[in-house]
């Protein structure tokens, strides 16, 4: 996926972005920052991974070496920053994208993601995926502050052949979130954008949230423990390439994010 004109572009991918996230409050390095919080309330990885255990010379066991049958898995404790993607988007004006060790959800790591402030900065990582029509991908995330405007912490962009550019994202505020659809057409004025509010993604803890796509008619999206939300999409029927991406992008202040154990998976 390649970062253009302030947008996710090019063929199918997701794209995780930074609200803006400190890690000045987390301490413990467990989720929720206290000490008896040790486990996911969302998927208890943290017990899995103990009882998974792993001695002698074996290789540490990790979030990813538990799953199967994901497109993507990166849990930010195996692989070099990055490896695991097609591109990491470097930093400009000061961002910073990086291995967090004092908080995670999994341990021992998450990845940090931090943009400069300057409208439209993008730091982050995507992947590129086969064409599918349902996509379902599955983060934590750690939200501190978001300068008071929308930062998307969640990009689809999808390649179809009616479209000159079409993505879906979600975002979050210091009060809101919302998920969005945005297409574009060579007949511009067929262009549209619909945008649902969705439950906030509260600030200062792990949450975990869920994505799942279904093309080209809807879309459901979970947030921590509430119910699964179902919106309604107009997208394209035909595809040729998705990017999938995890990034932190500018506002008009600096944006950052704490990730942890993002995956996806997908079907033809």
């Amino acid at each position: 996926m390649a970062f253009a004109s302030g947008r996710w572009a090019g063929g199918f991918g997701l794209a995780l972005v930074a609200a803006c996230v400190s890690t000045a409050g987390l301490s413990g390095g467990q989720k929720g920052g206290g000490p008896d919080a040790a486990t996911s309330d969302a998927t208890g990885e943290s017990s899995a991974l103990a009882d998974a255990g792993g001695g002698g010379d074996a290789a540490p066991r990790t979030w990813c070496s538990l799953r199967d049958g994901d497109v993507l898995c990166d849990d930010f404790d195996r692989a070099p920053l990055g490896s695991l993607w097609n591109t990491v988007f470097n930093v400009e004006d000061g961002g910073t994208i990086a291995i967090e060790s004092d908080a995670y959800v999994s341990p021992p790591h998450s990845l940090f993601l931090y943009s400069g402030g300057t409208l439209g900065d993008a730091v982050g990582l995507e992947k590129i995926l086969a064409a599918a029509v349902q996509i379902r991908c599955e983060f934590e995330i750690w939200v501190d502050l978001t300068g008071g405007l929308q930062s998307d912490v969640f990009k689809l962009t999808v390649d179809a052949p009616d479209f000159t550019y079409y993505e879906l994202s979600l975002s979050v505020s210091g009060t809101s979130s919302a998920f969005t659809e945005l297409a574009q057409f060579p007949d511009s004025e067929s262009n549209f954008t619909h945008s649902h509010p969705l439950t906030l993604i509260p600030p200062g803890q792990w949450t975990a949230v869920s994505v799942v796509i279904v093309l080209p008619g809807q879309a459901t999206i979970q947030i921590g423990n509430d119910p699964p939300v179902p919106l309604p999409l107009a997208g394209p029927h035909d595809q040729t390439g998705e990017e999938v991406g995890i990034a932190a992008v500018g506002s008009m202040s600096a944006a950052s994010a704490l990730f942890d154990n993002v995956a996806c998976q997908t079907s033809p």
